[in-house]
């Protein structure tokens, strides 16, 4: 099997999706229009492996382990050289060498794997193939990521990125514990973010250090402040200055903006123009609705783990049933109401609360 062609007639999502489907093996190969790379490795329809040929919003492994501080440049060339003898993968190179731990290893690649999906869905030309061949797996990635659960995860994070944003315009914003605060009750990403809260390293600096990529750290960041674990202080604009001469920030703004006017027309000018389609680009018989429902649904999730907060925040505990939020004025009626015969299980326990989609008995 080999696939190619423009990805503004068919999106990287849905090649990944199509690929996944007919669970093939291989290797996509996507590169933009700016010359930007990267590849997607599948085994039989999982996602094997994915990383950038070139750095643009993700790293490559060594950098990453470099930007993480666990890594110096001089032992990753002399591992790179290495690897080009045996061909041997660079985390099992970096773990049998004392370099790092497995756990390490696996955290990062896993990480890149998300980034760089993160980064081609964004991607809106350029092209793509993909070569059926054999694929062997890395085997510090602990397993392999179905494609379906990995688009979701990425599709949120697209949609829910302009609200974070909101709340950290720029990755200068410093944090520092509140007093008195600690681990206790926080998950595990979390706690390891909170570790690294130290009054003193930029939100970039605290992304590369933690390895868990950019959308999973400035949200922690943001739900731990708005829990009252951290606070933000202002940046010391000196110490700032050093750190970085030149603010990547004032460079992406006026491309969101952009983006946002092109949103916007295309809500407003593709329904006229495609009335009965409003995705004219894409094969209604390839796409699969299951996984835009499952989409959607993500996102209402979302919607209610965020209101459940805001009413923690002002009641102290969380509320009895979801209808409370509904009477304290956090959500809508609508936001509770789903298609079919599935609903909204949620159960207060002590200090959490468990939230999931489920069927309800015929």
């Amino acid at each position: 099997m080999v696939l190619e062609g423009q990805i503004k007639v068919f999106g990287v999502a849905d090649i990944i999706q199509l690929i996944s489907q007919q669970q093939k093996t291989g290797v996509l190969c996507i590169e933009n229009e700016l010359g930007g790379k990267a590849g997607i490795s599948f085994l039989n329809g999982s996602i094997a492996g994915a990383k950038p040929s070139e750095r643009k919003t993700s790293y490559p492994l060594g950098e990453m382990l470099i930007s993480a501080k666990l890594l110096s440049p001089k032992d990753l060339k002399n591992v790179l050289k290495e690897q080009q003898k045996n061909f041997e993968y660079l985390g099992q190179i970096l773990i049998r060498k004392g370099f790092v731990s497995s756990k390490i290893i696996e955290k990062a690649l896993i990480t890149q794997i998300y980034e760089t999906v993160y980064d081609v869905l964004q991607w809106k030309d350029g092209t793509y193939f993909f070569e059926q061949k054999n694929v062997a797996p890395d085997s510090s990635l602990p397993y392999l990521i179905p494609a379906e659960t990995l688009l979701l995860d990425v599709l949120r994070m697209v949609d829910v990125w302009p609200e974070l944003e909101k709340e950290v315009p720029n990755f200068d914003v410093l944090f520092q514990h509140v007093p008195d605060s600690s681990v206790e009750g926080l998950d595990d990403d979390e706690a390891v973010i909170y570790r690294l809260v130290d009054g003193e390293s930029t939100i970039q600096e605290i992304i590369n250090r933690g390895l868990l990529g950019k959308f999973p750290t400035v949200k922690a960041l943001n739900d731990m402040a708005r829990m009252g674990y951290i606070e933000r202080i202002m940046p010391d604009l000196k110490v700032v200055s050093k750190k970085s001469s030149f603010n990547i920030m004032r460079l992406i703004k006026p491309f969101s903006y952009a983006s946002v006017v092109l949103m916007l027309a295309a809500v407003f000018i593709l329904p006229t123009i495609f009335p009965n389609n409003i995705f004219p680009f894409i094969d209604s018989e390839v796409f699969n609705k299951p996984i835009v429902d499952s989409y959607l649904k993500s996102r209402n999730i979302f919607k209610i783990e965020k209101a459940l907060e805001m009413y923690r925040m002002k009641e102290g505990p969380y509320p009895q049933i979801l209808s409370d939020l509904v009477s304290a004025g956090f959500l809508r009626e609508k936001d509770l109401e789903l298609s079919g015969n599935e609903y909204i299980q949620y159960v207060r326990l002590d200090k959490r609360y468990k939230l999931r989609i489920t069927q309800a008995p015929e």
